[in-house]
């Protein structure tokens, strides 16, 4: 199912490389499925981490320091207790960084 998403993701959006990976005890854990040259999350990432802990979407921009992270977008799934159970964590959307370094 996991798969699926991620193929919708790329045929419609554009998305090279995503994943989507268990979280146990704030930690990534194990992979669920994966698109692209995506390989284990380091769970120290900032971005993950702000993630994690705020229970919300994050985006690099977000982040004071860009070289905290090597991702560009990341996704919380809650249960019904507000536990982040699971995230999407997307690495490389081609037309999103051309329209990045046009902003800048």
């Amino acid at each position: 199912m996991q798969k699926i998403h991620l193929k919708y993701y790329k045929n419609s959006f554009g998305v090279n490389s995503a994943g989507i990976y268990e979280v146990k005890r704030d930690l990534i854990d194990r992979e669920f499925a994966t698109i692209g040259d995506m390989k284990k999350p380091d769970s120290s990432d900032k971005l993950i981490q702000e993630t994690i802990e705020l229970k919300i979407p994050m985006h690099l921009d977000t982040l004071e320091d860009r070289e905290q992270t090597e991702y560009i977008y990341t996704v919380p799934f809650l249960d019904k207790m507000d536990r982040v159970v699971a995230i999407l964590i997307i690495k490389d959307i081609p037309f999103l960084f051309s329209l990045i370094k046009i902003q800048f």
